[in-house]
């Protein structure tokens, strides 16, 4: 299952991790170049420590289009991607 997760970075800056694109046959370098070109923000990979298994990181939260991307270009199911979590609708207050 593809993890998609935010973190709170140095300064208070947001980063979205992505782990287990492999198994699903997906190229970490072209789908790096995808989000690059997609969001216009920086992206790297690292290994998870302990582990040989690869994470890519993307400055920003881009949980939405990364999610977007995997089930519509890389045609993942959507039951395979977990971490996007439905946002609630603010209530309106009524002014009397």
């Amino acid at each position: 299952i593809i993890q998609l997760t935010t973190a709170t970075r140095s300064g208070n800056k947001k980063v979205t991790l992505v782990s287990n694109l492999e198994p699903y046959g997906i190229n970490i370098n072209e789908f790096s170049k995808a989000c690059k070109h997609g969001v216009q923000a920086s992206t790297s990979i690292t290994k998870v420590p302990g582990t040989n298994i690869d994470q890519f990181q993307i400055q920003g939260n881009h949980v939405r289009f990364i999610y977007n991307l995997l089930t519509d270009t890389y045609k993942v199911a959507k039951g395979n991607i977990t971490g996007l979590k439905k946002k609630k609708k603010d209530k309106v207050k009524k002014v009397k």
